[in-house]
C-alpha cells in the first residue's frame, strides 16, 4: 500500500493570497488537504480540494474507484466542482465531431456523510442530481471495502458532523484526520495504526483547536509514525526548515506536497 500527501496545507494554502511576506515567497507550494492511498486493486482520495485538478495530474493518476470526504467545508470538498466537468455527459453541441477518449460521463463515486450530502443537496443541487456522482452515505462507525482496502469512519469534533479514517490492507494502518479539535475517547478504530497523518497546528498559530488540545489528540491516537497535515508558514511566521525541525523535536514528522511511502509489500 503506498500513500502519497496530495496536500499539506489548511485553508488558505501556500502561499496565501495576495501575500508579500518572506514565508509566502521563500517556501514550498502547500496545497489544500488530500491524500492518495493506491494498491494493486484499489486507488483510493481523501478529500476533493480545491486543486483536486492539479494535484491527480502532478500524481499521474486517471482512474479513481473512490473519494473519501471528511467534511464539505471549502478546503475539503469543492473540488467536486471539477470532478463534476468529467461527469457531465457533454461539453459541446457537436459531440460527434469529437473522440474525447471517455473524458467525459465519467461516474465519481463520493463517501462522505449525511451532513456533507445535504450541503451538495442544498448548495450544488445540479451535482446532487448529476447521475453520474454516485454519493455513497458513510457516517461514523461505518466500513467499505474497495478493492483490496477497507476504510472505517470515525468521529471527530470539528465544527458541524465531521469524521477521520482508518485505512487497512494486509495488516497495515493509516489514520487520516486533517481537521480536528477533538477525538472523542470512546473511538478506538485508530490503535496501533503504522501512520497517522493528522492536524498538525502545534507552533504558535491555534486555529481548529489550542496546541494542547491537538497534542492531546496526537498522543490519543499514539501512531508509530505521525505526520503533521494542515499546517502552514504563512500563519506561524515560520520558515519550512524551522517547522520541519520543530515538529522533529516533538516527535512528528512535516511532509511536502506528494512525498509518500509504501506500507507492506
Amino acid at each position: 500500500m503506498k500513500i502519497s500527501l496530495l496536500g499539506s496545507g489548511d485553508a488558505i494554502g501556500m502561499p496565501v493570497p495576495m501575500c508579500e511576506c518572506e514565508y509566502c515567497q521563500e517556501s514550498e507550494k502547500r496545497r489544500r488537504p488530500s491524500l492518495l492511498v493506491g494498491t494493486d486493486k484499489a486507488t483510493l482520495v481523501f478529500e476533493m480540494s480545491p486543486e483536486i485538478k492539479e494535484q491527480l495530474h502532478e500524481a499521474e493518476v486517471f482512474e479513481v474507484d473512490g473519494f473519501f470526504v471528511t467534511h464539505h467545508h471549502f478546503d475539503h470538498f469543492s473540488g467536486i466542482r471539477e470532478l463534476n466537468h468529467i461527469a457531465i455527459e457533454e461539453h459541446v453541441l457537436n459531440p460527434e465531431d469529437f473522440d474525447y477518449n471517455g473524458w467525459h460521463g465519467r461516474e465519481i463515486t463520493v463517501y462522505g456523510n449525511q451532513t456533507t450530502w445535504k450541503h451538495l443537496q442544498e448548495k450544488q443541487s445540479h451535482i446532487a442530481e448529476n447521475e453520474n456522482i454516485n454519493f455513497q452515505t458513510m457516517s461514523a462507525g461505518k466500513t467499505v471495502e474497495v478493492g483490496d482496502v477497507t476504510v472505517e469512519a470515525f468521529k471527530v469534533e470539528h465544527g458541524e458532523e465531521t469524521q477521520g479514517y482508518v485505512i487497512q490492507k494486509d495488516g497495515k494502518k493509516v489514520v487520516y484526520v486533517p481537521d480536528v479539535r477533538n477525538i472523542p475517547e470512546d473511538e478506538d478504530c485508530y490503535e496501533d495504526a503504522d501512520i497517522a497523518l493528522m492536524e498538525g497546528q502545534l507552533f504558535g498559530a491555534e486555529s481548529h483547536g489550542y496546541t494542547e488540545e491537538i497534542e492531546q489528540n496526537i498522543e490519543q491516537v499514539d501512531a508509530d509514525r505521525t505526520v503533521l497535515v494542515n499546517i502552514s508558514e504563512h500563519l506561524n511566521q515560520m520558515h519550512t526548515e524551522e517547522l520541519e525541525e520543530a515538529a522533529e523535536k516533538k516527535g512528528y514528522e512535516v511532509w511536502n506536497d506528494f512525498e509518500s511511502i509504501e506500507l507492506g509489500g
